[in-house]
């Protein structure tokens, strides 16, 4: 499967969108609206991914925290759809 979507470099400042299951993204956007470059996104869990977005998708290097009650987790990779 192939995603598609459509980028153009003069979208890549960075905006937030907050969601309504309580996510919330900070980041570049690519042209047809979709997560797409560098980006923080926290879910309404209080997970959290920093790194690259493609298409809407985690995809390149990233980093992402796990929450947990006594401690947080890490996990830096490589991420690709």
């Amino acid at each position: 499967m192939v995603a598609i979507c459509y980028v153009d470099t003069a979208m890549s400042s960075s905006q937030q969108q907050k969601y309504s299951d309580g996510s919330v993204y900070i980041g570049q956007w690519s042209t047809d609206g979709q997560k797409h470059g560098r980006g923080r996104l926290v879910y309404s869990n209080k997970t959290e991914y920093s790194g690259q977005f493609e298409c809407g998708l985690h995809s390149g290097s990233g980093v992402l925290v796990l929450p947990d009650t006594s401690n947080k987790y890490a996990v830096a990779a490589t991420f690709s759809y």
